[in-house]
This record gives C-alpha cells, sequence and structure tokens, in this order.
C-alpha cells in the first residue's frame, strides 16, 4: 500500500487509531472522560479556569431477559482532572444537561421531575415536568423566581449569577390557547429580577421566543417568531438587556427567513446562524457587532459545497467556534471550527495525528482560547478498536501545524467531496448503540 503526506484535514484523516496523544500540533486535546459506564459524553459549558461542565449517558446493563438497557438517559457532568462527576437528576428524573459554569463555579442546566398529583375525583397520577437548575455538590435546586413558568430550561449564566433560557407561558390564562414558549432571565441564587421576554409580534399569545446567552453587561441575545403581513411567520435574531427584557430589538436580517443569535460576549459582539439562502435545511454562521456594523458578516465555508455551518460561541477575543459541514451533504461529515482573524480554520487540523480524534462539534471557547465539544474518540482495547463519541477540550500548545501520513485510498482522489470510507459520527453513534433508542436534547 503506498502512502502520502498531507497537511491534516478531517476527510484526509478519517479516524486515526492510536492510544497515546501528541502535544506538538497547535493544540493538545484532553480526553474529559465520561460518566463510570457510560459510553458517551458531551462538553458545552466552560468558564475562563478551564472548568468544563456537560451531559453523558449512563451504566449499560442487562434485564432478566436478556434485553440492554441505560440506567438513565443523560445525566449531567462535571469534568475534572480526576474524573467526570456525575451531577444527579431531580427525584425520579429521567434525565439532567449541565449547559453552562460561570466563572464563580456556578453550574446551570436542567433535569426532569416525577410527581403525582391527584384530580378532582380523588385519584393519582404522575407528571413529568422539566426545571432550570444550579448543580452543587450532587445536589440540584431548582431555580427560583419561575412560577409562572412551566418546563423551564436555562442555557447561558453570566458572572453575576444571571441566567437567561426558555419557559412554557401561558399569555391568556382566560382563553383556551395553550402555553407557549418564552424567553425569560432571572437571578438564579434568589430569583429576583425576574423578566420574560414577548415575541416581536405585539400582544401575540401564540409566537415564540427565546433567551439563548447573556453577557456580563446584562445583554441578552436570542430570537423570536414574527408574523407577516401576508400571512405565517418568520423567525429573527433579537437582542435585549435585563434591565428592560420586554424591549426587543429585532438584529439586521440577511435575506432570510430563518436568523437566530446564538452567542454574545462581553465586548457585545454577536454570533449565530440563518438559513442559507434558497435553502430549506443548511445554515450560515455570522458575527455581528451592533455598535460597527450595519449587517453582520457571513463567516464562510470550507467550500461552496460545503454549504453548512453554525456557530456556537465567541470568546471576548472575538474568537468564534462551532460546527461546518465538510463534504457534500449527501455525506454529512462535520468538524468543529475556529475563526479569527477573518480566516476559517478546521480544528482536525489542528490537533497532533496520532490523537485518535476526529472532532465532530466546537460548543464553547473561553478568552484563553480553551475550546470544548465532542467527537469521536478511538482507542485499542484488548486488541480491538474501541470507538465512542467523548466529550474533549483543547488547550492551546504554540506547536506548528503537523503533516501526517495516511494510507492512499486507491483513487488518486484529494477532493474532500469523497466520503473516503469516513462515517459521519451519527453513523458511529448507531453502530456503538445498536441495541439503545433514546432522544437526545441540546
Amino acid at each position: 500500500m503506498t502512502k502520502r503526506t498531507f497537511t491534516k484535514t478531517l476527510l484526509a484523516s478519517a479516524i486515526t487509531f492510536a492510544t497515546t496523544t501528541a502535544i506538538a500540533a497547535p493544540y493538545e486535546i484532553i480526553d474529559l472522560g465520561k460518566i463510570e459506564g457510560g459510553t458517551l459524553s458531551f462538553a458545552y459549558g466552560l468558564n475562563n479556569s478551564g472548568e468544563v461542565v456537560g451531559y453523558g449517558d449512563g451504566p449499560l446493563g442487562v434485564d432478566s431477559d436478556g434485553n440492554s438497557f441505560f440506567d438513565f438517559a443523560n445525566h449531567g457532568i462535571q469534568f475534572t482532572p480526576s474524573g467526570a462527576i456525575d451531577l444527579g437528576e431531580l427525584e425520579g428524573g429521567l434525565a439532567s444537561f449541565a449547559f453552562e459554569i460561570n466563572d464563580n463555579g456556578l453550574i446551570v442546566g436542567q433535569s426532569d421531575e416525577l410527581r403525582t398529583e391527584t384530580d378532582e375525583n380523588g385519584n393519582d397520577f404522575d407528571v413529568r415536568e422539566t426545571f432550570a437548575v444550579v448543580f452543587d455538590s450532587g445536589t440540584l435546586t431548582k431555580i427560583p423566581g419561575l412560577d409562572d413558568l412551566k418546563n423551564t430550561r436555562v442555557f447561558s449564566v453570566n458572572n453575576n449569577g444571571v441566567v437567561s433560557g426558555t419557559g412554557q407561558y401561558d399569555v391568556d390564562p382566560d382563553d383556551d390557547s395553550a402555553a407557549v414558549e418564552r424567553g425569560f432571565v432571572v437571578n438564579a441564587i434568589d430569583g429576583t429580577g425576574f423578566g420574560l421576554l414577548p415575541s416581536l409580534t405585539a400582544d401575540s399569545a401564540d409566537r415564540v421566543s427565546n433567551a439563548l446567552s447573556i453577557n456580563d453587561s446584562g445583554q441578552v441575545v436570542g430570537w423570536s417568531q414574527l408574523d407577516l403581513d401576508s400571512g405565517g411567520f418568520v423567525t429573527r435574531a433579537i437582542l435585549t438587556t435585563i434591565d428592560d427584557p420586554a424591549e426587543l430589538i429585532e438584529l439586521p436580517n440577511i435575506d432570510t427567513p430563518y436568523m437566530i443569535a446564538r452567542d454574545i460576549n462581553n465586548n457585545g459582539v454577536i454570533v449565530g446562524l440563518a438559513q442559507a439562502a434558497n435553502n430549506t435545511i443548511n445554515t450560515v454562521s455570522y458575527i455581528y457587532n451592533p455598535d460597527s456594523d450595519s449587517e453582520p458578516t457571513l463567516i464562510p465555508y470550507f467550500s461552496d459545497r460545503f454549504d453548512s455551518s453554525v456557530a456556537n460561541a465567541i470568546n471576548d477575543n472575538n474568537q468564534v467556534v462551532g460546527q461546518a459541514l465538510v463534504s457534500v451533504p449527501t455525506t454529512g461529515i462535520n468538524t468543529g471550527y475556529i475563526y479569527e482573524d477573518g480566516e476559517l480554520k478546521d480544528l482536525n487540523a489542528l490537533i497532533p495525528c496520532n490523537s485518535g480524534w476526529r472532532i465532530d462539534n466546537a460548543t464553547n471557547i473561553n478568552n484563553m482560547g480553551e475550546i470544548v465539544g465532542y467527537g469521536v474518540r478511538t482507542e485499542v482495547v484488548d486488541g480491538e478498536n474501541v470507538v465512542e463519541v467523548r466529550a474533549f477540550k483543547m488547550v492551546p500548545s504554540g506547536g506548528s501545524v503537523e503533516v501526517c501520513e495516511s494510507p492512499d485510498n486507491g483513487g488518486g482522489d484529494d477532493d474532500n467531496s469523497s466520503s473516503g470510507g469516513v462515517m459521519s459520527i451519527f453513523g458511529l453513534i448507531a453502530l456503538t448503540l445498536i441495541y439503545w433508542r433514546r432522544k437526545f436534547v441540546k
């Protein structure tokens, strides 16, 4: 078999089978681990001390009939140098998720809870509801001040302890309309400062809003539905503040029916995603500074044919991380990316050749330039290749981009649109969990 050298990219490298990690490339990549006995882990929250939170599945067991089952669907995780700490769940819960940790170590997320209620006829029945929570040393506390909402979730917390999230709100209790998702802000510790985000359609009882990120100045970004005069509705990116969350500012649109703001840094710079032109599925990342830009700047794709990307997070140095397609859409192979100084970089090209990783998504970045996310980790156990979806942290090391060796595919074609025998992360999950069915909440 002939070999050729190349600068490492996701598709060209495919999956590298190794058990050791070199620290010579621009980033060291660290396996953050998983809950003991689990098979998956995902990292989402990252603070400026390098502390990481996320979630993962539970141990796999076998019942008396020989059927495989998981002890729980997902639990929030705090990833530490000594291992992954299971953050637990509320009473009777099936799943919890830790989405963010601030610089004071405050961890927030969500958990479901099972409780028993009694109807007017005296019959007991079970109710399962999701609550926004604070995780603290194995104890989950429901975030106070949210009594007017049902099924609450939080996605972001600033260093003042104020969170942003969403919950189901009954706009008009006197009519028959169902509760609708509305964004909110509140202090996670004492429940003060609660504010509800309306929709961009005034007096609407059925249009949705969502608060996805909050910075230390109390600026909040997210999205809202907006009714059209011609009928139907569109989704628009929004900006507001904790001082007046009912006052929504619609961000400039790029001529698309779907646009949301995912994150805002302490400089007020916003990143998000929008539906790509003339495409109902693929999206494009953008960055926008309301103080200096007349409209959002689109982050380029790796190729015109690889036409989908998502911006997940931005730090105070205006470095953006996210996920982008690196194959034709039918192949569906993604990579984590960093966008800095006007250049889009494939994170798989910035880690050691023998790392054993294929990065799928970069979910967060701190001001030290550390990056977290998840990808496919391959290692050899008892002579067998074991492939798992695993949370990672990337730490800048100052090394140079490595030139790697890869087996020739026999076709002499370096076109990245070819699948090259590489399986997407979703295919690898399916193989790993062939006997398991569950719904992921992201």
